[in-house]
């Protein structure tokens, strides 16, 4: 082969060789494949792409780079592997080349100890490639993803329709990032036919909608820039955790002081816009389970986790919901070594009938089973009412001598069971031994910062610990 016929034929996978199925993509709204990759890496990054040149198995087909690029390249400065597949090319199936590639693309994260980024939009398996010989061929991508949990930031990007081994590949990241107009499930409008003889749209099968309110997407945008632009800013928390920070905060104590004054139930998300550096909340599934608000953030520049129980929503109670939340978070912030900062205002447990069914006692376990798995630096603020489950689990008493440092604003109150009169009071907590102290709330930005910033994360125990896909 010359040098001409080689470029002759890397050039016909390329968006300029199909001009055609480019701009049915860009009439749909969506970018290609091949620009995603270009938008997520940083500006100039050289892409070394693996497999570029592979067609189908199945020789009656045609397409380029059997309908997924893969490769390395460069997010926020650190070699990271990206997956992108290409719906315009057999409407993105995976085939058994194209799995090959995934798989390969899986152990060169492994081998780099790389981030992957999933950029999916197609149909699940290639019907013209599914006999059961072929199906014998088990593709590694699915259990090798799985073993990268915990190890590397895996992000998703539902970017169209994304069905079968694409929700499968989706499920298996650390967050997922869906557009709008994108449906996601493990079984396709087609298969659901053949299998039950109803014809349903992919939206009625698993639209972005249904898959917010349950919780299994932790960000909803518009386009396929916003996914990917979300996609980066996630991926600095992880990626870059120190920052240059700008002081910009000066007027933080006064603003923390007057919310403590304030009666009733605590804004928690104006408090903790005043505590993270400005413009750096990062919120991960806002819309479900609203009674624990779970976001990422920086403190002088340093990425950590802010947990934060909400008191407008169910008094700031510990559902079911709330608690798998609070867990998955914890071991995401675990998993990459950002510092953990709880925030508390609960005023007891929910309502019985929002409780009822739902076995309330497992899911707060596993707050508990991720708390003994924290190895980074953690500190709690009671900054009003704690109670409940939420006293168990994060107010410490009876147990915070193991726990995280933990320290009440004047402002805070213990309800339920022996908590009247005085003994509810902050100083009668602290006169006790029930808390670390009691600090002046014009202290806790700085408190924070010199705690969960300066100090060093333990070293990685030899236990694997991937976090739950739920």
């Amino acid at each position: 082969m010359s040098i001409d016929e080689l470029a002759a034929c890397t050039a016909d996978v390329l968006d300029p060789q199909r001009p055609d199925a480019v701009a049915k993509q860009h009439a749909k709204g969506r970018l290609t494949a091949r620009e995603r990759v270009t938008l997520l890496l940083d500006e100039n990054a050289e892409f070394i792409e693996s497999g570029a040149l592979v067609e189908p198995a199945n020789p009656a087909l045609h397409g380029p780079a059997d309908a997924v690029v893969v490769g390395l390249g460069h997010v926020h400065g650190r070699t990271s592997v990206v997956i992108s597949y290409d719906y315009t090319v057999l409407g993105g199936t995976q085939g058994i080349n194209s799995h090959a590639k995934t798989s390969r693309a899986v152990l060169l994260a492994d081998r780099h100890d790389a981030p992957v980024f999933l950029l999916s939009e197609g149909g699940g398996a290639r019907a013209q490639e599914m006999s059961w010989a072929r199906l014998s061929k088990s593709s590694g991508d699915f259990e090798g993803l799985a073993r990268l949990s915990g190890r590397v930031p895996l992000v998703g990007l539902a970017l169209g329709r994304a069905f079968a081994g694409h929700a499968i590949l989706l499920g298996e990241c650390d967050v997922i990032i869906a557009t709008e107009g994108s449906a996601i499930g493990v079984a396709g409008p087609p298969l659901v036919k053949a299998a039950t003889g109803l014809e349903y749209t992919p939206e009625e099968i698993g639209g972005v909608h249904i898959h917010e309110a349950a919780g299994a997407a932790e960000r909803i945008v518009r386009t396929d820039a916003d996914a990917i632009g979300e996609a980066r800013a996630y991926g600095s928390y992880v990626i870059r955790p120190v920052v240059p920070y700008v002081e910009g905060r000066a007027s933080v104590g006064a603003d923390l002081r007057r919310v403590a004054e304030q009666a009733g139930p605590r804004p928690m998300r104006l408090i903790m816009e005043n505590l993270a550096d400005e413009g750096s909340l990062f919120e991960l599934r806002p819309t479900w389970a609203p009674n624990v608000i779970t976001s990422l953030a920086r403190l002088d520049g340093r990425a950590i986790g802010i947990i934060a129980t909400d008191p407008r929503v169910d008094g700031g109670g510990l559902t079911a919901d709330g608690c798998d939340k609070t867990a998955r978070f914890m071991a995401l912030c675990n998993a990459f070594g950002l510092p953990l900062l709880t925030l508390v205002d609960s005023t007891g447990p929910v309502p019985v009938g929002r409780a009822a069914g739902t076995a309330l006692f497992r899911h707060a376990a596993r707050i508990a089973s991720a708390t003994s798995r924290i190895r980074v630096p953690s500190m709690t603020v009671i900054v009003g009412q704690v109670g409940g489950v939420a006293q168990v689990l994060f107010g410490g008493f009876g147990r915070f001598l193991g726990g995280p440092i933990q320290v009440m604003w004047p402002s805070a109150r213990v309800v339920g069971l022996g908590a009247t009169g005085d003994r509810s009071s902050p100083l009668a907590v602290a006169r006790t031994f029930g808390t670390d102290d009691v600090i002046d709330p014009a202290r806790t930005r700085n408190l924070a910062t010199a705690f969960l910033t300066r100090g060093s994360v333990l070293p990685p125990t030899q236990e694997l610990s991937p976090i739950d896909p739920w």
